[in-house]
């Protein structure tokens, strides 16, 4: 299932997220966010007087465990395998079109923004995810520095050497800078 988690990012929330490493929620929502969900990051508006309504995605990742610590009056959700994306998604098209709509029957105008967990269609999750421009890994702890190192000594061996095996170390390297650096592959 794909699912739409709203984070508060940008300003201070009154539950207790970690963002992308968990996110906490009200009993309620039990029934709408199972582990194995793939999900979506999506900054809500702020209340505060005077403060710009500031809605878009920002990142995606699978729900982990879920549980409870205070007999079920609220839950936390694990994530894991999150990505930030490499740029803000708006919430909708320079058409109008809301992105979550995509795939799915339209019974209202726009996405229900009072609930903070959100079922989308599988069309809906690759078109935001393709809009972002790129995934940064945000729970792997990635030594790029040491990548880039052993990297440039393999394709030395391979010019230098006419070693035909670094090709393949070349190529499993080169696959973790794309995913360190947030480089969308398509």
């Amino acid at each position: 299932m794909y699912i739409v988690l709203t984070q508060k990012k940008d300003f201070k929330s009154e539950y207790k997220d970690e963002l992308f490493h968990l996110y906490h929620f009200p009993a309620k929502y039990l029934s709408k966010i199972n582990s194995g969900d793939r999900f979506i990051y999506h900054q809500g508006e702020h209340k505060n007087a005077g403060s710009k309504k500031i809605r878009y995605y920002y990142g995606t990742g699978v729900i982990g465990d879920i549980y409870t610590k205070d007999d079920g009056v609220t839950y936390y959700a694990e994530l894991k395998q999150c990505k930030q994306f490499y740029n803000n998604v708006p919430i909708k098209s320079k058409e109008g079109q809301y992105w979550e709509q995509i795939g799915v029957q339209i019974t209202r105008q726009k996405p229900d923004w009072q609930n903070s967990i959100r079922s989308i269609s599988s069309e809906a999750f690759m078109t935001i995810v393709n809009m972002s421009g790129g995934l940064i890994n945000v729970t792997d702890n990635v030594d790029v520095e040491a990548i880039k190192f052993d990297l440039k000594m393999h394709i030395d061996d391979f010019y230098l050497d006419n070693n035909h095996q670094s090709l393949i170390d070349i190529l499993s390297l080169s696959t973790q800078l794309i995913q360190a650096y947030g480089v969308m592959v398509k």
